[in-house]
């Protein structure tokens, strides 16, 4: 039933929300461009205009932008945590490379919530744009990245609600696949719900990086504790192979 309630609040107000404030497709574009990085043009300090026919052509820039948002993206996955008991995804208490899932309160008590999800590494995204994007480097939609996991459907929900509710946030893209017409074969049996958006607020508009998309993978408990490294490379080979955008 949780899961019903799970495909039926996706499918109504997002479908509709995203269409309704995803870029415009611009004539003789290719579609695959329209969810493509933006580059920003400044017009004044306070105020700029997303230019949707220039898109960021070099990884520094992006990489750069990604740098300037990630602060402010790590503060609004921790606001939306609160609002509904998710857990966040910091660095392992241990010292070692791995990662922990902890409660919000945990995160921030330690002071491991500053080393939520790191930017996409220049490596990896040259890769991934590679294999999967002809090397179009505006295609990256993930190098601004994080991980909200959750105990139960309902607090994915209330995570889900903060997020469509958040006057600065812009949906440009939302993928549900824990609905049950997902084909689970093309993502190795893995299941979440994937937005993209923009965070369009007076600081980011400051900063130039109101058009930089980010992606925010929303997880259940069960479901992010049986990844690992190991795994979690063997899944990205798996896609990048047979997923080519080609």
């Amino acid at each position: 039933e949780e899961r019903r309630q799970l495909n039926l609040k996706i499918a109504c107000p997002l479908s509709s929300l995203s269409a309704q404030r995803a870029p415009t497709k611009e004539a003789g574009r290719p579609p695959s461009l329209q969810l493509a990085q933006t580059a920003v043009t400044e017009r004044s300090f306070d105020q700029t205009a997303l230019d949707t026919s220039s898109p960021v052509e070099s990884l520094e820039q992006l990489l750069a932008q990604s740098q300037a948002l990630l602060p402010i993206l790590r503060w609004k996955v921790l606001k939306w945590s609160r609002r509904s008991n998710g857990l966040l995804t910091v660095p392992a208490a241990d010292g070692s490379n791995g990662l922990d899932v902890v409660p919000w309160e945990d995160a921030v008590a330690d002071g491991r919530v500053l080393g939520m999800m790191p930017s996409k590494t220049k490596e990896r995204a040259l890769e991934k744009a590679a294999c999967r994007y002809r090397s179009n480097i505006s295609r990256l939609l993930d190098i601004s990245r994080q991980r909200i996991v959750f105990k139960t459907i309902k607090d994915l929900l209330e995570c889900l609600d903060s997020i469509v509710n958040d006057t600065e946030t812009r949906l440009v893209f939302v993928r549900n696949a824990m609905q049950s017409k997902h084909d689970a074969s093309n993502t190795v049996g893995y299941r979440d719900v994937k937005l993209n958006l923009r965070i369009e607020s007076r600081l980011t508009r400051e900063l130039g990086v109101d058009g930089h998309v980010c992606e925010i993978l929303l997880v259940l408990d069960d479901m992010a504790r049986i990844q690992t490294e190991a795994s979690h490379q063997r899944y990205l080979g798996f896609r990048d192979q047979h997923q080519s955008d080609i």
